[in-house]
C-alpha cells in the first residue's frame, strides 16, 4: 500500500474517532445538566399558575428521592427489610453475604429499587392547594441513574390540570438529583461482600483500611457481623430526619 495513502486512512480514522468522542461527550454533558437547571428551564416556559404546581410536585419528588436514597443505604441496596433480614432489636439489617453466597443487589437492581420507591411514595407527599385547577394525579414512572458523584432521577408524571374547559398536562418529565457518593460507597460494600464470601469467618482489618472509606464493624453474634460505610460529604432530608448517607449491611458465616 502507498505509505501516503496509509497515512491518509489513519488520519481519516483519527478524525472519525475524535468526532465520535466529541458526540459522546456532547450527549453525556447534556444528560448531566443539573436537575435544578432542567426544572428551571421547563418552568420558565410555563404559565405562572402552572409553574407553581410544577414546583410543588418537583419539590416532592426531590424529597422522595432523598428519602429513597437513605432507605436504600440503611437496607443495603434495598428499600425495605427482606424476609431473612437480621433483627437487631431496634431495626432490621439486610444481609450482603449469607451462607457463602453474596446477597448484595446489583447496582441496576438498586436503581430499580429507588425508582420503585419514588413511584410508590411520591404521590403521598404531594399537597397541592390550588383554587384554579382541578388536578388529576396519574401513576408516576421513574428511572434512576446512580453515578460516582450523584443519584439522578427522571420521573414521568403526566399530571393533568383542568380549569373550565381547558386542560393542561405536565408532559415534561420531572428531574431530581442528590450529590451523594452512592456508587463509590456501594463499590466498597461490594468489595466487603466479596471478601466475606472468600472468608466468611472474618475480614482482615488491614484490608478494610485499604478501601479508603470509613467502615464501622459491629460484631452482632457468633455468625453475623454488621458493617456501616459512612459518607459525611452530604446530609439528606428524609423520614428519619437530616442524616448522612450510610450503607448498612450484614454478613453471616
Amino acid at each position: 500500500m502507498n505509505p501516503k495513502g496509509q497515512i491518509t486512512i489513519f488520519v481519516v480514522l483519527g478524525i472519525a474517532v475524535i468526532a465520535l468522542v466529541a458526540i459522546g461527550y456532547y450527549f453525556a454533558s447534556s444528560s448531566q445538566a443539573s436537575a435544578a437547571e432542567t426544572e428551571a428551564e421547563i418552568a420558565s416556559k410555563l404559565p405562572s399558575d402552572v409553574a407553581k404546581v410544577r414546583k410543588s410536585v418537583s419539590e416532592c419528588i426531590q424529597y422522595t428521592l432523598k428519602d429513597a436514597i437513605v432507605q436504600a443505604g440503611m437496607f443495603g441496596g434495598y428499600t425495605e427489610a427482606r424476609e431473612n433480614a437480621l433483627f437487631t432489636g431496634n431495626d432490621f439489617v439486610n444481609y450482603a453475604m449469607e451462607g457463602k453466597k453474596k446477597a448484595l443487589p446489583l447496582i441496576e437492581e438498586v436503581q430499580n429499587n429507588i425508582a420503585s420507591y419514588i413511584e410508590t411514595y411520591a404521590p403521598d407527599c404531594i399537597g397541592i392547594e390550588n383554587d384554579k385547577f382541578t388536578i388529576t394525579l396519574p401513576a408516576p414512572k421513574a428511572k434512576v441513574d446512580i453515578s460516582s458523584k450523584k443519584v439522578y432521577a427522571e420521573v414521568e408524571y403526566r399530571i393533568a390540570l383542568k380549569s373550565g374547559d381547558s386542560t393542561f398536562t405536565l408532559s415534561e418529565p420531572f428531574a431530581a438529583e442528590s450529590p451523594v457518593r452512592f456508587l463509590e460507597i456501594y463499590n466498597v460494600a461490594d468489595k466487603i461482600a466479596n471478601k466475606a464470601v472468600e472468608n466468611p469467618e472474618s475480614i482482615d482489618v488491614d484490608y478494610l483500611l485499604t478501601l479508603g472509606e470509613e467502615v464501622d464493624v459491629i460484631p452482632f453474634d457468633e455468625k453475623s457481623v454488621i458493617y456501616r460505610i459512612l459518607d459525611k460529604s452530604v446530609a439528606l432530608d428524609s423520614e428519619l430526619g437530616t442524616v448522612n448517607f450510610a450503607m448498612v449491611f450484614a454478613t453471616k458465616a
